[in-house]
């Protein structure tokens, strides 16, 4: 990486965050929302909040996962480097575990109990929040998994991509359109 790309920013990739955080919460309006989605009937209502803003958090969260592979990957790296990061996180989700109990605590008089104490204060291992569980774990394995994407070399490196596109993007689809289908309760999506 240069130098000078690292004292800029890219409005590109700052927009694409952006992006990602609307669709992410696009789908928190669904699946936190009041009413139950799930249970209406078929209207266009129902196709737009189930059909376009309920998976388009996935695709949010999808960006913003590539987005800090991207830039993790692109610094070379070591193990050490991860633990380094991954106790970085630690203490930022530690730091907000605690100020949300003391909130939920004082203001909500929320029921105190051992495994609430045991999140608060091990959230990454008890995976109160799973995607910084997920990142913590990635950024543990990210220097074997650069130094293996490295080693495919460029023409091997493509075929895996393109696979992975077919797999998850193609196939993927024809599954999620078939859940989509049964219109009713799908417990199976992940709510």
């Amino acid at each position: 990486m240069s130098k000078h790309y690292k004292n800029t920013r890219n409005s590109s990739i700052e927009l694409l965050r952006i992006i990602a955080t609307y669709l992410i919460i696009l789908r928190h309006f669904v699946v936190f929302n009041t009413f139950d989605v799930w249970s209406q009937t078929l209207s266009i209502k129902k196709v737009v909040l189930e059909g376009i803003f309920y998976p388009s958090g996935k695709i949010g969260v999808v960006l913003f996962f590539l987005i800090s592979a991207w830039f993790l990957c692109e610094s070379p790296t070591s193990l050490k480097a991860s633990f380094k990061r991954l106790w970085f996180l630690e203490r930022e989700v530690l730091f907000y575990s605690i100020a949300l109990f003391g909130f939920f605590c004082l203001f909500q008089h929320a029921q105190i109990n051992t495994q609430l104490v045991l999140n608060t204060i091990f959230p990454i291992s008890t995976n109160l929040w799973w995607y910084a569980t997920s990142y913590a774990v990635f950024l543990i394995l990210m220097p074997f998994f650069t130094k293996g994407l490295q080693t495919l070399g460029k023409q091997t490196h493509k075929a895996c991509c393109l696979i992975c596109i077919i797999m998850w993007s193609i196939c993927g689809g024809i599954g999620s359109a078939r859940r989509f289908a049964h219109l009713g309760s799908c417990p199976s999506m992940g709510r």
